[in-house]
């Protein structure tokens, strides 16, 4: 029973969506926002941000950096091994963040629209899936292979690969 629950969270999981925003979309948010003058402006103003558009699977965000699902039996190994990639310089996700990852936290921009009205699209230029899509851009390329990285993690033998 325990077996089921389990597989059935991480398929609703595996579906839920999670937003994106492009730098460029926040740089141009925060310079909206130091312009602005009128005196509604100097009041204390929160806003959820995200790019334009619907959230992304997490199974679409695999498929979108040709990625692999690496399936690990638990919380308790998901954070191991986000504490492990942390660690090395592999990945640039702290482990402090696995409840991010493992929950869902949709985000309602509403506000965002009236605050930035008819300049909305202006300022939020980049869909959450085209952010995305963009921080697969960088030219620089992974230096360490899974296996090095791996054989650290095991101490595999050199000759063992």
């Amino acid at each position: 029973m325990l077996a089921d629950t389990s597989l059935n969270l991480f398929r609703l999981k595996f579906a839920a969506g999670t937003q994106f925003i492009h730098v460029d979309d926040v740089a141009r948010l925060l310079a909206y926002i130091v312009r602005r003058t009128e005196p509604e402006s100097q009041r204390l103003t929160v806003l959820n941000v995200a790019g334009r558009g619907d959230p992304l699977t997490f199974a679409r965000c695999i498929e979108v950096a040709h990625a692999k699902l690496l399936r690990v039996p638990g919380k308790w190994a998901f954070r191991s091994v986000l504490r492990a990639l942390w660690k090395f310089g592999i990945s640039a996700i702290p482990p402090e963040a696995m409840p991010y990852m493992t929950g869902e936290y949709i985000m309602n921009t509403d506000r965002l629209r009236t605050f930035l009205g008819e300049e909305y699209e202006q300022v939020i230029r980049y869909t959450i899936a085209d952010a995305f899509a963009d921080s697969f851009a960088a030219e620089t390329p992974v230096t360490t292979p899974l296996w090095q990285f791996l054989a650290q993690l095991v101490r595999i033998p050199p000759g063992h690969r």
